[in-house]
């Protein structure tokens, strides 16, 4: 008489009941009456030759010992092997920002399962120049087009788990200052100019390459310079940074 069930059984996840195992024979004299030895701290239920495991709170590598005994009294055992894994989560907080025709790239990860993933896009507003590498996770692409919308991604492993996480995405044109001239600032006059720019994300953050004129300042937020200029001087150049890209 010979033990068919196993040795090793189907994984299963932390805090998702398990299904049913019956265990079966072959040979032997009769119908064979099974029992069971647990090696481990795993709970389950034995009832008309079928184990009824308690939902697992905990991953680990199991072991139970099937001992089937036969209508003459016969006697066999068999080792079989249970692992429990956590489930599977994208860890990923949030994507970075990209610029149209300026190459894109995000990782993703994750946690938890067997480790043999396969990444996908499941849901989201349609971005034809970005795909992801169903096998490394990794976002890239060349996008051509301005983008602001939600992107669903999901990480399966080789045992059917599964997990989705949205994020929002943003891809802009890339930021400039569209003011190439100011205005002549006289002498003794009060100004308040506004540095307009184009593409990013906003809030922008202004600054000034070099110390501007005395008397002369410019909102790091609002990107306005105002003052009274006392004397002359020479051409300044302005830069804007911004967050996001």
């Amino acid at each position: 008489m010979t033990i068919t069930t196993g040795p090793t059984l189907p994984s299963g996840t932390v805090d998702i009941p398990y299904k049913p195992v019956e265990l079966k024979d072959d040979g032997g004299c009769g119908q064979a009456v099974f029992n069971i030895q647990n090696n481990n701290d795993i709970h389950f239920d034995i009832k008309d030759n079928t184990i009824l495991f308690v939902t697992p709170e905990r991953s680990g590598y199991y072991s139970i010992t099937a001992i089937a005994t036969d209508a003459c009294n016969y006697h066999t055992s068999k080792l079989i092997h249970l692992t429990i894994r956590k489930p599977i989560r994208i860890t990923t907080d949030r994507l970075n920002d990209g610029l149209i025709n300026e190459p894109y790239k995000m990782s993703f990860n994750a946690t938890g399962g067997n480790e043999d993933y396969t990444w996908a896009i499941s849901d989201s507003i349609p971005i034809p120049d970005l795909r992801i590498d169903p096998n490394k996770g990794i976002l890239h692409g060349i996008p051509l087009k301005t983008v602001y919308g939600p992107i669903v991604i999901s990480v399966s492993d080789s045992e059917g788990r599964i997990d989705f996480r949205s994020y929002t995405i943003q891809i802009v044109k890339p930021l400039t200052l569209t003011l190439n001239k100011f205005p002549i600032f006289v002498e003794g006059i009060n100004y308040s100019f506004p540095i307009s720019t184009d593409g990013g994300v906003s809030p922008y953050t202004f600054g000034s390459v070099r110390q501007l004129p005395e008397h002369l300042n410019l909102n790091s937020k609002t990107g306005v310079i105002s003052g009274v200029l006392e004397k002359k001087t020479a051409s300044y150049r302005l830069q804007c940074k911004y967050f996001g890209v």
